[in-house]
């Protein structure tokens, strides 16, 4: 992992989270300032990114890269859009993770400490917290409709199974 300095070409990240769906209220000045309380990081090919079961109060949006979501040695889901998130249940929940995360490309992502909202401007602190939530909110939506479309059809080929 590399940590990278925002400056460092971070006009053309702001152009990209702005493109993001759960990102798309910021404005630009919003975007620069969810920078500053973030950091860039590099990840190589293969790099683990957190590790199922560790603590940590941190959320990842995906900038450039591919990354996959590992759960019992079993991979659930390949990311490789940019602005797809992930790590946000630990922050959600304050539990511990519930799968691992792996670079399968060299990626780069934007690694969020939410409990940094929480330190920002008084004006600032409830507009962020609404956006960033939100886009959680539409992230899990998305995976629990995934989920229930998966669980049917699990269901479905169990029962055509016990019938044959």
């Amino acid at each position: 992992m590399v940590e990278f300095d925002p400056a460092d070409g971070s006009n053309d990240i702001i152009q990209k989270l702005m493109r993001v769906p759960g990102l798309k209220s910021f404005k630009e000045k919003e975007i620069q300032d969810l920078l500053r309380m973030s950091t860039i990081k590099t990840f190589k090919a293969g790099e683990q990114i957190f590790k199922e079961g560790s603590f940590e109060n941190l959320t990842y949006y995906l900038i450039s890269g591919k990354i996959k979501i590992i759960k019992k040695d079993k991979e659930l889901l390949m990311l490789q859009r940019t602005g797809d998130v992930f790590g946000e249940m630990g922050p959600i929940t304050g539990d511990a993770r519930s799968a691992s995360v792996y670079a399968t490309d060299d990626s780069m992502c934007i690694e969020i400490n939410i409990s940094n909202i929480d330190k920002m401007p008084e004006d600032n602190i409830h507009t962020f917290r609404y956006i960033i939530f939100r886009g959680f909110a539409e992230v899990l939506a998305s995976r629990l409709k995934k989920t229930t479309e998966d669980l049917i059809q699990a269901r479905d080929e169990i029962e055509r199974l016990q019938y044959r």
